[in-house]
């Protein structure tokens, strides 16, 4: 429950906390949502189709459940890097939610791809557990938030490396190095036992077929009004999916749209009877 929410190592801008884990906070949210009874199916959405006034929305295994309405909540899942051997070592030394896989390197090397507040978290995190973190960015400098990248400067284990790209992932049954596009202490290979990358996310609307389709931008966020209504009557979608690519997101501004589009999808009911 809670979707990336869930991994992020420290939540420091959601009101009335000075820090919690995300795995707290969507734990709190849970629990919360849980006193009103809804009920929680756990399986995934393949197809949400409209016939004249009524939504099909369709699952795997499962009999389609029908409504007058739909609230889209996808979220976002990781940006890849695309690179060779990202996909031939995904569980074995490639990863993207270390907040899971911390355990997997106490004593080990490890490297974190990305500049961004996620990025230097999971160095931090990292930090309590591995021997020594590479964090390594594309981009001359970091765009994450000055509190962290204080954070990593300050840390003795975080080894920082900016413009500069991994372009190969190697190793043999498990990770075991990056290859990079410029030589750092003169080698451009960096032996080590783990890679996380964090290079951000994109909205998770790609794997669900809609008939009709709502107005999707280029960047894959849904267009919606500021009601949060998308361009199909009766559907509605809040958080990371209908953010554009320069928009804030944070937990604060998905639970924000998410109010408003279930406050949007009570009035429509009531309107249309």
């Amino acid at each position: 429950m809670g979707g990336q929410a869930s991994e992020a190592y420290s939540v420091e801008n959601y009101p009335g906390y000075d820090s919690i884990s995300g795995v707290e906070l969507m734990r709190l949210f849970s629990e919360q949502a849980k006193k009103y009874a809804p009920k929680i199916i756990f399986s995934t959405a393949s197809k949400i189709e409209k016939q004249k006034n009524i939504f099909k929305v369709f699952f795997e295994r499962k009999l389609p459940l029908i409504s007058k309405t739909v609230v889209l909540c996808l979220g976002s899942h990781y940006r890849e890097l695309g690179i060779p051997g990202e996909k031939k070592f995904l569980g074995r030394g490639v990863g993207y939610c270390p907040t899971c896989d911390a355990a997997f390197y106490k004593d080990k090397t490890v490297a974190v791809i990305g500049g961004g507040d996620s990025a230097l978290t999971s160095a931090i995190l990292l930090s309590r557990l591995a021997k020594k973190i590479y964090l390594i960015h594309c981009l001359p400098n970091f765009q994450a938030q000055a509190l962290w990248q204080k954070a990593v400067n300050k840390n003795k284990k975080i080894t920082i490396i900016l413009s500069a790209s991994v372009k190969k992932i190697v190793g043999n049954e498990l990770v075991n190095g990056i290859l990079l596009d410029k030589p750092y202490n003169k080698k451009n290979l960096i032996s080590l036992n783990g890679i996380f990358i964090k290079i951000g996310s994109r909205p998770s609307i790609d794997k669900l077929t809609f008939i009709p389709s709502p107005k999707i931008k280029k960047t894959g966020h849904i267009v919606t009004d500021y009601l949060m209504r998308t361009s199909v009557q009766g559907l509605f979608a809040a958080g990371d999916i209908t953010a554009p690519s320069d928009k804030l997101r944070q937990i604060i501004t998905a639970a924000a749209e998410g109010s408003i589009a279930t406050a949007s999808a009570r009035d429509f009911l009531e309107k249309n009877n």
